[in-house]
């Protein structure tokens, strides 16, 4: 599905708790995918309900391999920039469309961040 740009609406409704006519019933966790999807709309993802699934069951139960990245991170790495055929940077994800490109850095950028923020919470929760 194909989003123009004047089609585009984020929905987002804090009394029913949902975000793109996803609702999320965990106060806090509504409060956190909400600080992401609206951060990363601000960059211009244009999150559509499926993306909001995602991040609710990235919430419940993150993958491992995300964890592993996030904790890699904090170490720094080389990263192998450009690629003069696509004019997209060399990813893992082997992807040379930028549009395409884009959106997926926009999803896994909002997975970590929900992952980030839920960490934090915990962590200040053991502290209280």
């Amino acid at each position: 599905m194909v989003i123009r740009m004047q089609d585009y609406k984020l929905e987002n409704d804090v009394e029913k708790q949902t975000i793109q006519g996803i609702t999320i019933p965990n106060l806090k966790m509504f409060q956190q995918i909400c600080f992401v999807v609206k951060n990363n709309h601000l960059e211009g993802w244009k999150p559509e309900d499926k993306d909001v699934k995602r991040l609710v069951e990235q919430a419940n139960k993150p993958e491992q391999s995300i964890i592993d990245e996030i904790n890699e991170a904090f170490y720094g790495r080389r990263l192998d920039y450009g690629d003069p055929l696509s004019w997209t940077m060399k990813n893992k994800l082997g992807i040379r469309d930028a549009a395409k490109l884009a959106d997926v850095e926009f999803q896994i950028a909002a997975e970590r961040e929900l992952l980030l923020l839920k960490q934090k919470a915990k962590s200040k929760s053991k502290s209280n």
